[in-house]
């Protein structure tokens, strides 16, 4: 009987794995040029999640970290491995070419394991809201859309409980072709569940990621300027971590418009507007929790392969799985790179290219706010601005008026930024517009 060679597919296997796995080494051959500025900023990022409480922040810190140290030793080591190649050394011992591809792929799982705990806190985000509700809703009576609308009906009648979602798939399976007359025709009864699910869920974000409630200010003080502003920095980075930071600066922009426009005249309106905002979050929410599936995907494929190659499997079983996890990570990486930064799910190559270079290419203007928005701020605006001029004596409210709205012209566009409308207006404004009750 002929005996099989174990130590040969060995030899061979950690071949393959020393150039297979590499991929995940790539960005870090230049590792002893910038490793101090990543150390810089880990460091940074650590001390000041610790100083400010932010424990989320601090885990994924505490991560980099941690993966520093491999990460120096895989650039020297890939370093290392050109050497023979320029003459510069003869030979490189075995033990010591094969330690880079080993720490990527150490690399590779350690990130996955990272990517499943995101996974998880992404999932949780999604599930205590009805964003996909809303997201449906859109294209139904926010935007009607005939290709999204009959899916979107289907889709409602069989996770919904609300029974003129069930009317309405019946009408849509005898008359496949007519969506839009059914919509019409349960249009009032639609947009009470979108205005429902629009206070519950806009409200809700609002007071766990754009606000300070009345408690968080009391308990920090409300002559504490600063330490207000970094609470409600934590806060939105929250946020940022599960919908990206251009999200965030959206939602804290209309959040408040919309929900004043539900309860004072402008419901169509509001509701338009309220539904094309979740629609994006949601998008957003998705791609994140994609991204993050990819990385556990390829976590477990380098974790295969590793183990195909301790146990000399023959070569072209850990190589199969190191390509597999090179695909989801470089997939990870597209979705990252190239959509969470776009509304929807286009795919936009541009983000791909760093940031100070792409600065200096693209410089396009921010798009106009959309009208229907325009008229939700504004009528906020002026309730705002008609709540302070009658918190003060009238002989002093001409002045007051006047002062008020020229600080408002100035200020437009910008209204609800941090430096211009206060944290949490203090107990003098209980009622302002600005305090939406939710």
């Amino acid at each position: 009987m002929n005996r099989v060679d174990f130590g040969g597919f060995r030899e061979q296997a950690s071949e393959v794995a020393k150039k297979t796995y590499q991929w995940r080494s790539v960005p870090f051959h230049a590792n002893p040029l910038f490793i101090m500025t990543l150390i810089h900023e880990a460091v940074k990022s650590f001390f000041t999640a610790m100083a400010h409480g932010d424990r989320e922040e601090l885990s994924l810190t505490s991560a980099r970290l941690l993966m520093i140290s491999p990460r120096i030793v895989q650039g020297i080591g890939n370093i290392l491995l050109y050497l023979p190649s320029l003459g510069m050394i003869s030979k490189i011992a075995p033990a010591i070419s094969i330690i880079p591809s080993y720490i990527g792929a150490g690399l590779c799982i350690a990130e996955g394991a990272v990517d499943a705990w995101l996974f998880n806190e992404q999932r949780k985000f999604t599930q205590e809201y009805d964003f996909k509700v809303l997201s449906h809703l859109r294209y139904m009576i926010g935007d009607y859309d005939p290709v999204h609308a009959p899916a979107a009906i289907k889709w409602l009648a069989e996770n919904r409980t609300e029974p003129v979602f069930s009317k309405m798939k019946q009408f849509l399976d005898e008359y496949p072709l007519r969506a839009n007359e059914i919509i019409t025709e349960n249009e009032e009864e639609l947009e009470k569940i979108a205005e429902r699910l629009l206070k519950k869920d806009l409200g809700k974000l609002q007071t766990n990621y754009l606000e300070l409630s009345a408690e968080e200010v009391r308990e920090i003080g409300a002559e504490n300027k600063e330490q207000l502003s970094i609470q409600l920095g934590i806060k939105k980075k929250w946020l940022a971590r599960r919908l990206r930071p251009w999200m965030v600066r959206e939602a804290n922009e209309k959040v408040l418009p919309i929900l004043y426009g539900l309860d004072h005249g402008l419901r169509k309106e509001a509701i338009k507007e309220g539904l094309r905002l979740s629609d994006d979050i949601h998008a957003q929410a998705k791609k994140k929790q994609l991204a993050h599936t990819m990385g556990v995907i390829a976590m477990i494929a380098a974790t295969v392969g590793l183990v195909c190659v301790a146990v000399a499997l023959p070569p072209s079983i850990p190589y199969l799985f190191a390509l597999i996890a090179a695909t989801f990570s470089f997939a990870r990486m597209g979705v990252f790179n190239g959509m969470l930064e776009t509304r929807g799910w286009s795919l936009s190559p541009k983000y791909f290219i760093p940031e100070f270079i792409r600065n200096r290419i693209f410089t396009p203007p921010e798009a106009p706010p959309d009208e229907t928005f325009r008229l939700l701020a504004r009528a906020l605006e002026s309730a705002h601005t008609e709540f302070l001029v009658s918190q003060v004596p009238a002989n002093r409210q001409s002045s007051t008026h006047q002062a008020t709205q020229s600080s408002n012209e100035e200020t437009a566009g910008s209204l609800f930024d941090p430096e211009v409308v206060p944290l949490h207006p203090p107990s003098s404004l209980e009622h302002s517009p600005l305090q939406v009750a939710v």
